[in-house]
């Protein structure tokens, strides 16, 4: 009886630690966001409407604030490690600053 229970042990031990390694030595997915660019474009869509200089800076400033909530839920909902671009970089992952950018503006707009 005890020798069946250690086996049983051993076994679970086994296969809990077979699973970590599968789910542990999966690769991370990487994601690169060009965060100059990210501030940049929107700054300059702005520059060319007919808002005031006071309402491009109000809405830049609530653009700034979504910026960082808007990577970090792209990231998670897409099961990415995200980075900057400007961090030595393989080339590996995809450029999501476009994506990114249409996102934040649009979680701005809704709000504004």
């Amino acid at each position: 009886m005890l020798n069946f229970k250690k086996n049983w042990l051993v076994g679970i031990v086994i296969g809990v630690c077979s699973v970590a390694i599968i789910v542990f030595s999966q690769p991370k997915k990487i994601a690169v966001v060009n965060l100059q660019q990210a501030l940049a474009k929107p700054a300059e869509i702005l520059s060319h409407s007919r808002l005031s200089k006071e309402k491009q800076a109000r809405i830049m400033k609530a653009y700034a604030r979504a910026l960082t909530p808007t990577i970090a839920s792209y990231g998670k909902s897409h099961g990415l490690t995200i980075i900057n671009s400007s961090v030595l970089f393989d080339g590996n992952g995809q450029d999501i600053t476009n994506t990114i950018v249409k996102l934040t503006l649009n979680k701005v707009s809704q709000h504004d």
